[in-house]
């Protein structure tokens, strides 16, 4: 099926509204288990939209935008509700880092040279990204079970999985530029005859 709004897009959809949910109910003083769970929850339908997504042939450019748009509005919200609940200079930091990252990534999808099949080989998920998603996943799970239960050690724990995401979002953020400036100069200097072109 090829419609551009299907059951996938509205997971998305769903997950989406799941950031601003977060917010709302940590300013409404619910406790800190009800945004594990909603975070939990919402985590876990990414993985859903995309299988389903690939397995009743229903990827569409919108379920792509709306899955990443998705994506980054529950990760920033949960950091947010996190760095307001622990106000601690390393969270802040570590937020605003993870922030600019994703900053220049979308400007680099706005490079010039990033269209067509350029783009797709550049903006392909890598191994380095999907370790930063899980891990980024993971270090917030566990700042928000630090939470739930007053722990000390499982803060410590999840600052420092926040810090390995970090570094792998910029590491990956650097791979990112490097195939967008190889695939740009390929374009420039004629077709590559060694794949076949």
């Amino acid at each position: 099926m090829t419609r551009s709004f299907s059951w996938p897009c509205w997971i998305s959809a769903l997950r989406l509204a799941a950031g601003p949910l977060l917010v709302a109910l940590y300013l409404a003083q619910y406790p800190p288990k009800f945004l594990l769970s909603v975070f939990l929850i919402a985590s876990l339908s990414d993985a859903l939209d995309g299988y389903l997504a690939r397995k009743w042939q229903q990827c569409s450019p919108i379920g792509a935008w709306l899955d990443h748009l998705a994506d980054k509005v529950l990760v920033f919200s949960a950091l947010f509700v996190l760095c307001i609940h622990w106000p601690q200079r390393i969270l802040w930091v570590l937020t605003w880092l993870i922030g600019l990252r994703e900053l220049l990534a979308l400007s680099a999808r706005s490079f010039p040279g990033a269209t067509g099949p350029i783009r797709g080989e550049a903006f392909a998920v890598s191994i380095l990204g999907k370790m930063k998603t899980v891990i980024q996943c993971a270090s917030i799970i566990l700042l928000f079970w630090a939470w739930v239960r007053n722990s000390c050690w499982d803060l410590g724990l999840g600052q420092f999985l926040l810090c390995i995401a970090a570094l792998l979002g910029w590491i990956s953020l650097a791979d990112y530029f490097r195939r967008l400036l190889r695939g740009s100069d390929r374009s420039v200097s004629g077709p590559d005859k060694t794949l076949g072109s």
